[in-house]
């Protein structure tokens, strides 16, 4: 019976990868991971330092400086810490008290959300990660989702919508992982990576299925 459970979930997990691959099939996302120790890409800066961080480059690729529309920066001071998108065409999704916090999204959650927001969510050029008299909805030590949207144009008519996944600790963000849709006004779900890495998780999902079946 548990064997049979079992089953069960990978088969809804392998019928969900399959879905979501199915949704983003007309879709073109890039994505990139964050390697811990060597070569990983340290987002996370000392009090007054600014570190951009664009999220259509590799760890490998980045430099930390801004580089346009794409790069998003990450500033702190002693008391509080902010993700900057400062110039036109770059901003993130915040709420919370006044709107002016960053807004945490799960490993799946469409950005931009298909159902109408809160009055205090919006996108906000530069917002809060936490303050002592404000807080944050980033939750210290685990994985969440920045949600971010950028124009190269600068005009704000071809919004490009990404995600920065991210780990809080105390002020500060570490990203371990990045990605972006390539075409303009497509949503993209927070840390689904490309199409074809779905497919590839989702075969190796029913090859599991198939090996269990067989000893059993």
């Amino acid at each position: 019976m548990k064997n049979k459970s079992r089953n069960q979930t990978v088969g809804v997990l392998t019928t969900t990868l399959f879905a979501i691959a199915a949704t983003h099939a007309n879709a073109d996302v890039v994505s990139f991971q964050n390697p811990p120790g060597p070569g990983h890409f340290d987002w996370a800066p000392s009090s007054g330092e600014i570190i951009g961080l664009d999220i259509t480059l590799s760890a490998a690729d980045q430099t930390g400086v801004t580089q346009g529309a794409t790069t998003f920066e990450h500033t702190n001071s002693d008391t509080f810490s902010f993700v900057d998108g400062t110039s036109d065409g770059r901003e993130v999704r915040a709420g919370g008290i006044h709107g002016g916090l960053l807004w945490a999204s799960v490993f799946g959650d469409p950005i931009p959300a298909q159902a109408p927001l809160p009055s205090n969510h919006n996108w906000n050029p530069s917002s809060l990660i936490i303050h002592p008299a404000l807080g944050s909805n980033f939750a210290e030590g685990e994985e969440a989702y920045l949600g971010v949207r950028f124009d190269t144009d600068g005009g704000g008519d071809n919004w490009h919508y990404g995600w920065i996944g991210v780990v809080r600790t105390g002020i500060e963000f570490d990203a371990f992982a990045w990605g972006y849709e390539t075409e303009p006004g497509v949503p993209i779900a927070a840390g689904v990576p490309e199409p074809t890495t779905l497919v590839l998780f989702a075969v190796a999902g029913s090859l599991f299925i198939r090996r269990r079946r067989r000893f059993e």
